[in-house]
Formats: structure tokens, C-alpha cells, sequence
């Protein structure tokens, strides 16, 4: 039935906008799936969760003043590409369930895909190109190029008044956003703006899936 990744910064609207999509094509007997694929999944996480039980937890103080837990920390930043390559393989079974859903004929919505993976691994490893320098990033762009994709861009402000506890300082959060546009360019994403209604950009996904 065919897959679209809908992608963008947290708070950029994607499960409200798959969510609908979803239900209308549900509601007019369409097999379909919602596949989450979230931050810091499986391997990455239990890894994640043993740093943080040896060293602590770090926080930040975001752009709204709120002290968050940090998820971009120093010690990704130390591994670079071993953490690259550990949430390469977290993402494994994430892709292998998107890929089968589609070829028992689901139509699958992917809440976060490729584009948010090269895009938030890029920040913790504090590279802006390793989505493109990378022998995983360059393997990870050629798969989403065969996908439909739609990435609901939104601004700093926008991000901040839905979502005012996000885990970023300001500068990283101006990073994340510059670096999903650029991989959106690359993997020739539709570019929505994330400010509009979400019956809109529900439209859109299902243009992107042929069901509009």
C-alpha cells in the first residue's frame, strides 16, 4: 500500500497529523498502521540508561527556563561514530517492522523515520554533516530516497509554545531544526509548514500516499 515518514522536531505536530490521516483512511476500510519510531529506542536506550546510572543524569536549562533532562550529552559527543553505529542498530527493528507492514499490504505512517534519526544522531554526536559523511548516514539517506516523505517544518517559537519542557538549549534546538531541513532537501521531502491546520497537512500525507 505504500509508506510515508512524517518527520520534524517534536512539537512539530506529527502524531495529531498521522493520526488523522490514519483514521480517514481507516474509516473508508484502508489497512493501515502508525508506526512510532521513537528517540533513543532499545539497544540505545539500555545504553543510555547505564550512563546515566554510572554518571548521572545531565540537565539543561532550556529556552523557556525550564530544567530538563539532556539527551544530547557529553559523552555521545565523545563516541561520535560508536554511538552512531549503536543507534544504527537500535533503529534495525524499527525498519524491519515499517518494511513488513507494507509488504502484507498495510498503508504505513511512520511518526518519525530515517530523515529524524540522521537528523537527532547528528546533534549527539555534535557533527551538523554526519547524516552525510557517514557510511550509516549515506546507507540510511539512499532507503528514505525510495520513500515518500513529508517534513512539517516549524520555528523555534512555534516548537516552544507546544512543547515548552524541550530537552534543548536554544542553540541546539536552532541546530536540530537546520539540520532536518537540509536532510528534507536531500531526500526530497515535501516541506510543510508545520503552522498549518493539521486537516491540511492530513491532506497532504494522503496525497503523498495516492489515498487523497
Amino acid at each position: 500500500m505504500g509508506i510515508v515518514a512524517v518527520t520534524g522536531v517534536d512539537g512539530s505536530g506529527k502524531t495529531t497529523v498521522a493520526r488523522l490521516a490514519a483514521h480517514y483512511l481507516a474509516s473508508r476500510g484502508v489497512p493501515v498502521r502508525v508506526v512510532w519510531v521513537k528517540s533513543l529506542h532499545t539497544l540505545a536506550y539500555l545504553v543510555y540508561r547505564l550512563f546515566r546510572a554510572a554518571w548521572g543524569v545531565e540537565h539543561v536549562v532550556n529556552p523557556r527556563g525550564i530544567v530538563v533532562e539532556h539527551y544530547v550529552t557529553r559523552y555521545m559527543a565523545r563516541m561520535r561514530g560508536l554511538w552512531g553505529l549503536i543507534e544504527y542498530l537500535s533503529l534495525l527493528p524499527h525498519l524491519l517492522k515499517v518494511w513488513l507492514l507494507s509488504s502484507l499490504g498495510f498503508a504505513v505512517i511512520c511518526d518519525r523515520f530515517i530523515p529524524d534519526f540522521l537528523a537527532t544522531v547528528s546533534l549527539r554526536v555534535g557533527d551538523e554533516l554526519w547524516w552525510a559523511r557517514s557510511l550509516i548516514g549515506r546507507h540510511l539517506l539512499a532507503l528514505q530516497g525510495r520513500q515518500r516523505c513529508a517534513l512539517l517544518d516549524a520555528e523555534p517559537r512555534v516548537v516552544l509554545a507546544r512543547r515548552p519542557d524541550a530537552e534543548y538549549t536554544r542553540g541546539e534546538l536552532a541546530k536540530l531544526i537546520a539540520i532536518y531541513r537540509a536532510v528534507a532537501r536531500q531526500v526530497g521531502a515535501q516541506i510543510i509548514q508545520a503552522t498549518h491546520p493539521p486537516s491540511l497537512i492530513a491532506a497532504e500525507i494522503l496525497k503523498l500516499l495516492g489515498r487523497a
